[in-house]
């Protein structure tokens, strides 16, 4: 799943891939908004480096929840 919304809303589409710390580069490369999956909830949580990108990225992942079916909420 973290694949496809990266390759569908960040340059490149490349896929997603898991870093040294465990958590996922989703945008390319770029760093400025990544993932953490929490499997024994099956939860993805995502983080902006920049609080004011968070917007932006939220709109994104909005836009790929409902194009896909995905519950999804946000959290400050």
């Amino acid at each position: 799943m973290l694949s496809r919304f990266a390759q569908e809303y960040f340059v490149g589409g490349q896929a997603a891939y898991r870093l040294d710390d465990g958590s996922f580069s989703i945008d390319a490369g770029e760093n400025d908004i990544g993932a953490i999956y929490d499997e024994p909830i099956t939860v993805i949580r995502f983080f902006c480096r920049y609080k004011r990108g968070a917007g932006f990225y939220d709109n994104k992942l909005q836009a790929f929840a409902a194009k896909h079916g995905i519950t999804s909420v946000i959290t400050s």
